[in-house]
C-alpha cells in the first residue's frame, strides 16, 4: 500500500526539501508469527528457548543492542519465572515503546484492531504498567470483552504458545483504513464542531511554552477555551475534540 501525504497549508517553500523523502511511503502487509516455547519480559521483549532474541518484538531494529544475551540472562536471575498453561493460547501487541502515549496507540491499539479476530480469540499479554490509566480507559472503551494477562513487574513468563503481531506500519507512519477502524470504535455522536480549543501544557513535566500567558492572552480574544487533558479523563477528551472546530497546541504525542 502506497500513503500519500497532504502537505500543510502554511508549508514554507524553502523547507520542502526536509520531507519530500516522507511525502509518499509504502506500507507493508503486516505478519502474524506463531512461536513456541518462548519466554516474554516485563517490556514486552521475546527470546526463544536457546536465548536468541526474536527481532519483530523490540519494535524497532536500533533497540536489538540493548536486548542481547547477558539481557535475558539478568532477566532469567532478578525475576521470577511463571510458566503459562499450553492450553491457553495469548498473543503479544506491545513492545518496549508501548508506554508512550503515541505508541500506545499508534501501535499496540493498531495491532488489536487489525487483528480483532485473533485479539478476541486469545489472551492478551500486557504489561501490568497498561491495567491503569489512559491504557485501561481506552481498552474498555474499543472493546471491554478482551481477555487480558498482565505480567508483573518481576516476572518474566515462559509460553508454551504465542502470536506475535508485527507492526502494522513503520513508526510514525499509519495503514488509513486501519487507523479509522480504531478511530471509530471510540464512538461518540458526531456533531457540528463549533469549539475553539488550546490544549495547555502548563501542567506537563517538560516540552512547554515558555511565554503561554502571552499566548493565551492572545488565545482569549478569539474565544479559545484553556484545557488542561490531565484534568480530564479519556472519554472526556474524545468528547470535546469531537466538538472542536479549532485546535491548537504544542506539537507532540497528544495531538
Amino acid at each position: 500500500m502506497i500513503v500519500n501525504r497532504t502537505l500543510p497549508k502554511n508549508i514554507r517553500p524553502e523547507t520542502l526539501p526536509y520531507f519530500e523523502k516522507e511525502l509518499s511511503k509504502e506500507i507493508k502487509e503486516h505478519q502474524v508469527y506463531d512461536l513456541k516455547n518462548v519466554f516474554v519480559t516485563k517490556d514486552g521483549v521475546v527470546y526463544d528457548s536457546y536465548l536468541r532474541l526474536f527481532k519483530p518484538s523490540i519494535g524497532a531494529a536500533s533497540l536489538a543492542k540493548s536486548y542481547t544475551t547477558k539481557h535475558i540472562l539478568a532477566e532469567l536471575i532478578k525475576r521470577k519465572i511463571k510458566r503459562l498453561d499450553k492450553k491457553t493460547k495469548f498473543v503479544l501487541c506491545f513492545t518496549p515503546w508501548s508506554q508512550g502515549y503515541f505508541h500506545w496507540f499508534g501501535d499496540t491499539l493498531m495491532k488489536i484492531t487489525a487483528e480483532k479476530k485473533i485479539c478476541e480469540t486469545n489472551t492478551i499479554l500486557l504489561s501490568e504498567k497498561f491495567n491503569s490509566g489512559f491504557y485501561k480507559e481506552s481498552l474498555d472503551i474499543i472493546n471491554d470483552n478482551l481477555k487480558l494477562k498482565f505480567i508483573q513487574e518481576n516476572e518474566l513468563f515462559f509460553i508454551p504458545r504465542l502470536k506475535v503481531i508485527d507492526e502494522i506500519a513503520p513508526t510514525g507512519n499509519y495503514n488509513p483504513a486501519i487507523t479509522q477502524l480504531l478511530r471509530s470504535s471510540f464512538g461518540g455522536k458526531q456533531t457540528a464542531p463549533e469549539k475553539n480549543i488550546y490544549i495547555s501544557r502548563k501542567l506537563a513535566r517538560r516540552r512547554k511554552v515558555i511565554n503561554e500567558e502571552a499566548l493565551e492572552s492572545i488565545l482569549s480574544k478569539y474565544n479559545f477555551e484553556i484545557v488542561h487533558f490531565e484534568d480530564k479523563s479519556l472519554k472526556e477528551q474524545i468528547d470535546l475534540l469531537q466538538n472542536t472546530k479549532n485546535l491548537i497546541s504544542l506539537h507532540g504525542a497528544g495531538l
